[in-house]
């Protein structure tokens, strides 16, 4: 799989992003998703999210698990 510099230029602003945190510290995979979403605007979902997949398991890969909260706190 080839990812992008824009995909993972995007990927790398939305992981850093203050308002994409949860209360644990940990990254909200979901904004994470919305943010990457949007920013790029795909036009083939399944080539989109094998690329966010890949990001995000590297990702935990360095980082750890990302424990997502049950409950969020605006």
């Amino acid at each position: 799989m080839v990812i992008l510099e824009k995909q993972k230029e995007s990927f790398n602003r939305a992981v850093n992003s203050p308002e994409n945190r949860q209360s644990n510290g940990h990254i909200n995979w979901n904004f994470i998703d919305a943010d990457f979403y949007m920013d790029l605007k795909p036009t083939n979902d399944a080539e989109h999210y094998a690329v966010f997949e890949q990001l995000a398991t590297d990702y935990e890969a360095v980082h750890g698990v990302q424990q997502q909260e049950t409950q969020y706190v605006y």
